[in-house]
């Protein structure tokens, strides 16, 4: 019980405000570079890039997309029922600078690690070929809040538009 009533004096005494502490960037570009280790494995490497551009919103004012929309495990459900974002769930405190000074740290240890591999930093990849997967979930984030019809309106209309619709039965 004790633990529970210090945890509601910090809530209620501004404790959310507290910017990020050195503990917590460090935990996180640790974190962060367990996956970037291990970026062999496809499904890894598409965590982490998730996870960088999640930060990088972050830093640049935006709220991390919702949180586990993507799961954190393959068995996880595909689509998330929170409504919070990352930035709100797991950051509330942090601010713009908080999240900047996060990413130097991370790029710092990157290149850190390469350096003591003696491996070139990799570019990232520049496919043009979209990433369909995360069209649908953005399209699903926009539209999952609308009414029945509102979804199929929109739908159609964009299937009219890309020529992929039913034809008419006239």
């Amino acid at each position: 019980m004790r633990l529970a009533s210090v945890l509601r004096s910090r809530a209620g005494s501004g404790y959310k405000n507290m910017p990020a502490t050195e503990l917590q960037v460090i935990s996180l570009v640790n974190m962060m570079m367990q996956l970037y280790k291990r970026r062999h494995d496809k499904s890894l490497k598409k965590q982490y890039d998730l996870q960088r551009d999640r930060y990088e919103n972050m830093a640049s004012g935006g709220d991390g997309g919702k949180a586990g929309l993507y799961g954190r495990r393959p068995t996880d459900a595909k689509r998330s029922t929170h409504e919070a974002s990352i930035r709100e769930l797991h950051h509330s405190a942090w601010s713009d600078e908080d999240f900047i000074r996060f990413l130097g740290e991370l790029d710092k240890s990157i290149s850190q690690h390469h350096q003591e591999i003696n491996e070139p930093i990799e570019e990232s990849d520049t496919s043009d070929k979209p990433d369909v997967e995360a069209i649908a979930d953005t399209v699903y984030d926009l539209m999952s809040s609308l009414e029945h019809n509102d979804i199929v309106y929109i739908l159609n209309d964009i299937a009219d538009q890309l020529g992929v619709g039913e034809p008419d039965s006239d």
